[in-house]
C-alpha cells in the first residue's frame, strides 16, 4: 500500500469517523461557532488519522474539528498521520488520551472507555501512568460503573469520579441518607456533610469528678446540680496540651469554676 507523507492536507470525505471513538456527544452551538471560525480562518490544527488504504484513513483524533469543517464546507484538511496499530486497544487509548486533556469527555464516556480498555488487558497502573492520573482516579472509574453509582450518573446526580471518590469517603450510613435522597451529589455537599460528622465526633460527654464535688462549699440550701456537662472538644484548643494530664488539669478546673459558679447562684 502506497503512503502518503506525514503531514498533508487531503480530502475530506476521505476520513471516516471511527466507530469506538469514545466521545458520543457534541454541543450544537459550541460546533456551530467552530465552524464560523474555521470558514474565516481555516483550520489551524491537523487532524489525526490512521491511513488504511490510500483514499481511506480513520480519524483517531479531532472529530469536533473535523465535523465543524465540514459545516464550514471545507473540501480539504490537514492531517497527521500516525503509526497504524495492530492492538484496537492502543489506538483507543490515543484517543482517549486526547479527550481527557481537553476535557473533552462525559462522565459516562470515561467510564466507558476505562472499563473496556481494563477489559481488554491494559492495567490501571499502565493506564494511571499514560494519562498522568492517580491510581485510585482510574480505580474510581471502574467503581463508577457498578450499581448502584452507575445509575446516579446516568441520571444526572453524580457528574464527576472526582465527586465519587470524595462521597465513598463519608460515613456509611450519610451514604445510604444520600443514596435515596434526590438531590446532586456535589463535592460541596459531600464536604458540608463531613464536617457536620466531625463536629458530632468533637462532642464529648464529660463527667464531673467526685473529688470536685466533694471541694465545694458545704451549703443547707437544696441545689440541683447536673451530673455531666457537655464540653466542645475544639481541636485547636486540645492542640494546646503537651500530656494527656495538662488536659485533663485544665477540663477539671472548667468543671470545677463552673460548679462552683452555680453553688454561688444559688
Amino acid at each position: 500500500m502506497s503512503t502518503l507523507p506525514l503531514h498533508q492536507e487531503i480530502p475530506i470525505v476521505w476520513i471516516y469517523r471511527d466507530p469506538e471513538q469514545p466521545r458520543k456527544t457534541f454541543e450544537t452551538e459550541a460546533l456551530k461557532e467552530l465552524a464560523h471560525n474555521i470558514k474565516q480562518v481555516g483550520l489551524l490544527q491537523p487532524l489525526l488519522v490512521q491511513q488504511d488504504s490510500l483514499q481511506h484513513f480513520t480519524l483517531l483524533c479531532g472529530e469536533r474539528r473535523l465535523i465543524a469543517a465540514k459545516q464550514a464546507g471545507l473540501d480539504r484538511v490537514p492531517v497527521v498521520i500516525h503509526q497504524k496499530y495492530d492492538s484496537p486497544s492502543l489506538t483507543r487509548l490515543i484517543q482517549y488520551s486526547e479527550n481527557i486533556f481537553r476535557e473533552a469527555l462525559t462522565a459516562l464516556e470515561s467510564i466507558d472507555v476505562i472499563v473496556k480498555l481494563v477489559q481488554e488487558g491494559i492495567s490501571t497502573q499502565q493506564l494511571a501512568q499514560v494519562l498522568g492520573k492517580r491510581h485510585d482516579w482510574v480505580k474510581g472509574h471502574l467503581l463508577a460503573n457498578t450499581n448502584p453509582y452507575r445509575s446516579l450518573f446516568e441520571s444526572g446526580r453524580l457528574k464527576s469520579v472526582a465527586v465519587l471518590l470524595i462521597f465513598k469517603s463519608l460515613p456509611l450510613d450519610a451514604q445510604r441518607h444520600l443514596l435515596t435522597d434526590s438531590c446532586p451529589i456535589t463535592s460541596t455537599l459531600c464536604q458540608k456533610i463531613r464536617q457536620q460528622y466531625q463536629q458530632k465526633s468533637t462532642q464529648k460527654e464529660i463527667p464531673i469528678l467526685s473529688e470536685i464535688t466533694a471541694a465545694l462549699p458545704k451549703t443547707t440550701d437544696h441545689l440541683t446540680v447536673r451530673s455531666t456537662i457537655t464540653i466542645p472538644l475544639n481541636p485547636l484548643w486540645l492542640r494546646g496540651f503537651l500530656t494527656k494530664k495538662s488536659l485533663i488539669c485544665a477540663i477539671e478546673k472548667i468543671v470545677n469554676d463552673h460548679l462552683i459558679l452555680n453553688t454561688r447562684q444559688a
